[in-house]
C-alpha cells in the first residue's frame, strides 16, 4: 500500500505539472491499476491487502496529500476574471488589491 501511494503521488505530481486535468475517477482508476500491478509482483502465496477504491478512500487521499481541487481553482480564476471585467478594474488595480496588506 505504501508503494502504491508513493507511485500514485508521483503520477499525480507529473500529471499536474503537465497541466493535464485530474478527476476523482481518473485518480481512482490509476490507483487501482497501480495496486493491481504491484499485487502481481508479490511472492506467490502472499495474501494481498484488501484495497477499496471508493469516495471515502479518495477523501482520505485528498486530506493526506494536500493536493488542490483543480476544478475549484479553475472556477475561481473564471470568477475573478468576471469580477474584474464587471467592475471595470485594470490589471494593476487587481494586482494591488491582491498584494495589499490589511491594516
Amino acid at each position: 500500500m505504501l508503494e502504491m501511494g508513493r507511485l500514485l503521488s508521483v503520477w499525480i505530481e507529473d500529471t499536474t505539472q503537465h497541466h493535464m486535468p485530474l478527476s476523482m475517477l481518473l485518480i481512482q482508476k490509476k490507483a487501482k491499476s497501480l495496486y493491481d500491478d504491484l499485487q502481481k509482483k508479490l511472492p506467490e502465496g502472499s495474501a494481498p491487502e484488501p484495497f477499496y477504491v471508493n469516495k471515502g478512500w479518495f477523501r482520505k487521499l485528498k486530506r493526506c496529500s494536500n493536493f488542490a481541487d483543480t476544478q475549484a481553482a479553475s472556477s475561481y480564476r473564471n470568477k475573478l476574471v468576471e469580477i474584474i471585467e464587471e467592475g471595470g478594474y485594470t490589471p494593476q488595480q487587481s494586482f494591488e488589491s491582491l498584494t495589499r496588506r490589511p491594516g
